[in-house]
């Protein structure tokens, strides 16, 4: 908001628009003549380093409360990177709350972990991979709004676990189609359907269709989630391992999806599979180093749960308790 009051100043050529911000006695923020934004921070002497051509620091003298102070300035230089800014801001912000010993310091350790957030790089994601992620964050938003604590952490599917979600004994698999009629999906590995040990698995089907008016897309899910108060650092961290460049996020808003069919399937005997227990003595046969294959889910559609088992599961991979 603070950002949105600056813009609606004219500053002139050479002039910054400046603000302190909220519940900060040091920090300020600023809007210059060409609308980009500027983080500003006491300046101890010492300048961050920053290793991303999206931001730009300088040593800046401003004159504030009636004294002329030298302030590290720290400029965004790509438009379409203004909204991660402001998260790397508020990281800033929250990490000098912990640490008041250097300010170029704080700056060079979140930027550490905010680098790959604030690059523009990277060719956009492909329509099937965006559908395929629209569909688990679908929900990890049903998941979130369940748990009090508002974990992320249950999302494995970006970091190579072999089920995409997993709290405890329980674990979910999603599948998405943009088929208009078909229930089948494809299953990678003969693994991806074995349960987890001592554990229950689900197949949580999601059936999409592209619509620019659907009014929902990847960002527009992101904004729910980070509303509810997930950590920002573990969503954008979640969605820069499964694909999705932070810094062309806002270039996905045009990209609606509008769901058609969600349905929830217990992996057990009644779904088709292929398992370690498929093959003789429970291992694949000699030479046979992958497995790939399609299971129709019209063959299991009468086990398919209700709301209610539904809620129970993602109620479970909330808080690691369940009654089914």
């Amino acid at each position: 908001m603070t950002y949105v009051a600056l813009r609606t100043a004219s500053p002139g050529n050479d002039e910054l628009m400046i603000r302190r911000l909220d519940g900060s006695s040091e920090i300020f923020l600023g809007v210059d003549a060409d609308r980009r934004q500027h983080l500003l921070l006491p300046s101890d002497g010492q300048v961050p380093e920053i290793r991303v051509a999206t931001l730009k620091v300088a040593l800046r003298d401003l004159y504030v409360g009636g004294r002329t102070t030298r302030f590290i300035d720290i400029e965004c230089v790509l438009e379409a990177l203004e909204e991660v800014f402001e998260h790397f801001v508020l990281a800033v912000s929250h990490q000098l709350e912990v640490d008041r010993s250097s300010p170029a310091r704080v700056v060079e350790q979140v930027l550490d972990r905010w680098q790959l957030f604030l690059s523009g790089d990277g060719p956009p994601p492909s329509r099937d991979m965006l559908a395929a992620l629209f569909g688990e964050m679908l929900l990890l938003l049903d998941i979130v709004r369940a748990d009090a604590r508002r974990r992320t952490d249950v999302w494995g599917g970006p970091f190579g676990s072999r089920h995409d979600f997993r709290r405890g004994p329980l674990a979910m698999e999603v599948k998405v189609t943009r088929s208009h009629t078909s229930r089948v999906v494809t299953i990678h590995g003969d693994d991806q359907l074995e349960s987890p040990e001592g554990g229950a698995l689900f197949l949580h089907f999601v059936r999409l269709e592209e619509s620019a008016q659907a009014g929902r897309s990847i960002p527009s899910v992101v904004d729910e989630l980070l509303a509810l108060g997930v950590n920002t650092e573990s969503l954008f961290t979640s969605l820069t391992r499964s694909g999705v460049n932070i810094g062309q996020l806002g270039l996905l808003s045009d990209i609606g999806f509008e769901v058609r069919e969600r349905l929830t399937f217990p992996v057990d005997d009644s779904m088709p599979r292929i398992i370690s227990s498929s093959y003789k003595n429970e291992a694949r046969p000699l030479g046979v180093i992958d497995v790939r294959y399609q299971v129709d889910l019209d063959h299991a559609l009468e086990h398919a749960l209700d709301m209610v088992g539904y809620m129970d599961i993602v109620n479970g991979l909330a808080t690691g308790e369940s009654d089914g």
